[in-house]
């Protein structure tokens, strides 16, 4: 039973790192349009 317990930790904690780092790299990509969506409208601002 113990060691049911501890490989169901195991896959919570697996699972949460997961989604953690995939909120993370949602972050990053959301940071990237917006980085992008900045660079063209001064493209087109100044053209």
């Amino acid at each position: 039973m113990q060691t049911q317990r501890n490989e169901l930790s195991k896959a919570l904690i697996n699972s949460n790192s997961n989604y953690t780092n995939s909120i993370e790299q949602v972050n990053v990509y959301t940071k990237q349009v917006e980085s992008s969506e900045a660079s063209l409208k001064d493209v087109i601002t100044h053209t």
